[in-house]
């Protein structure tokens, strides 16, 4: 809709900016497992959301034009590719539990943060329309970003509820 109402654009050409931003966040997710690869993977999360914090508020600021924000948008899929991929990594490296129930607790998490986002993102466009998301929407990421920042070891109860610790987690 903000592509339409805010940006003025038809229906061709949205088609042309969800398969930028598409091509961006799958080119941000091969980037984690290739040129990416070398760097921490807690890094990547955090400077993910940053990256996506600062381009989400360009691109609905209306501030950069119309080009500009469909570059931001473009650009913030691609730091979201990166975050996502990045967030299922560490999660498996710093989790106690199998690749299976690691990711199967991801999906469940990605899925409510998507359901609670698009409520909140409802309520702020109810409220003050495109500029409530320019502000929303990276306070989210920024507060993703500082969750995601904090190493805290996890407690898991032993076979005698002991509440042993083990590694690092989010």
């Amino acid at each position: 809709a903000y592509l339409v109402e805010a940006l003025g654009l038809g229906t061709g050409h949205v088609g042309v900016v969800y398969m930028a931003a598409g091509t961006g966040y799958c080119l941000g997710s091969l980037a984690v497992g290739g040129p990416l690869a070398r760097f921490p993977t807690r890094s990547l999360v955090v400077l993910g959301y940053l990256a996506t914090a600062l381009l989400i508020a360009l691109a609905f600021s209306a501030r950069v034009g119309t080009t500009g924000s469909i570059v931001m948008i473009t650009a913030a899929s691609l730091a979201m590719g990166i975050e996502v991929v990045a967030m299922a990594a560490l999660m498996t490296a710093d989790t106690p539990t199998g690749a299976g129930t690691t990711m199967t607790l991801s999906g469940s998490l990605f899925n409510l943060g998507a359901a609670g986002g698009s409520a909140i993102g409802g309520a702020l466009l109810a409220l003050s329309g495109y500029q409530a998301l320019a502000i929303g929407l990276p306070i989210f990421a920024l507060g993703a970003a500082l969750l995601s920042w904090r190493r805290a070891p996890l407690r898991v109860d032993g076979p005698r509820g002991d509440g042993i610790r083990i590694g690092g987690g989010l």
